[in-house]
This record gives C-alpha cells, structure tokens and sequence, in this order.
C-alpha cells in the first residue's frame, strides 16, 4: 500500500464522535474575522479519551495559545496533530500504538494530519 493511501486507514481519533464544530479551510475565528483554519474540529463529551491515529513516535509537545496542550506523532511520513488536550501524558521520543488511549480532550478536540507538502 502506497503512504498516499496508508494515511487514511488510521484509527478515528474520539471514541465518543459527537460531529464536527469547525471544519478545515476558511471560517470566521473567535474576533469574528475569517481565519483559515488548518483542522477537523471534532465535538465530544468534556473529558472523553483521544485516541492516537495511527502507530508512530511523538516528536513535539506543544502549549501555546492557539492549541492550549498538545501534541505531534509522526508516523509513515506523516504528521497528526492534537489540539485542546486535558493535561499531557505524553513526552518526546515516546512510542504511541494506533488506538492507544492519548490525553483526554477538555474541548473540541482539533485533529490535523499532514505530510511535508500537504494538509491531508
């Protein structure tokens, strides 16, 4: 199987899926200006388990303003990214299974996937 199509076999990344609240491309951001936004959105009760995508190793860590707690697992290639995580379980280099239980989610949890050239 060819990473181009190995990347959409993963692992949905909520167990308890609840819709999506913003969608990836243009939206209006929380001052009411359009913004792109680089992600899924993904709706799910408060403190509900974020489950890892696909089998690979974290390579960041992230706290900042627009993601709050985070992380990035790479994997075949790619890159997934969680947003919007209740506390950080997870430290660099560490090994993560597809489906393996991640932080819990405190708010939509926003989940992206890219290669070096491409937002999938």
């Amino acid at each position: 199987m060819t990473a181009d199509k190995r990347w959409k076999s993963g692992v949905f990344p909520i167990a308890v899926f609840q819709g999506y609240t913003s969608h990836f491309g243009r939206r209006r951001g929380p001052d009411g200006r359009p913004e792109a936004h680089t992600g899924l959105d993904i709706a799910a009760p408060l403190g509900s388990p974020v489950l890892s995508w696909w089998t690979g190793r974290v390579v960041e860590t992230i706290a900042d303003g627009s993601c709050g707690i985070g992380v990035v697992i790479t994997s075949g290639g790619y890159e997934h990214i969680y947003c919007h995580l209740k506390g950080q379980r997870l430290r660099r280099g560490q090994v993560v299974r597809g489906g393996q239980q991640c932080p819990q989610c405190y708010r939509p949890l926003m989940f992206r996937v890219q290669s070096a050239t491409l937002l999938l």
